[in-house]
């Protein structure tokens, strides 16, 4: 994808520039402690859980990190 290509994209409001612009925010913001730490949190917090509510506290981990880092953007 050429330059020119996504700065029309962009410019455009269309689910394609959400998107992008997601997408970009969230890999020009890459914390790599961030991402070293969610093996050990999502450890802590389902070592003791039944399955079915460690999956449902892992997704709603992950989604929290991904909230937080789409509003801090």
């Amino acid at each position: 994808m050429d330059t020119e290509t996504l700065r029309t994209t962009l410019e455009q409001a269309s689910l394609a520039s959400l998107g992008v612009g997601f997408l970009l925010g969230f890999v020009f913001t890459f914390n790599p402690v961030a991402l070293a730490a969610i093996p050990v949190s999502l450890a802590y917090v389902t070592k003791t859980r039944e399955a079915k509510t460690a999956i449902w506290y892992g997704g709603m981990f992950i989604l929290g990190m991904v909230i937080t880092q789409t509003l801090l953007d």
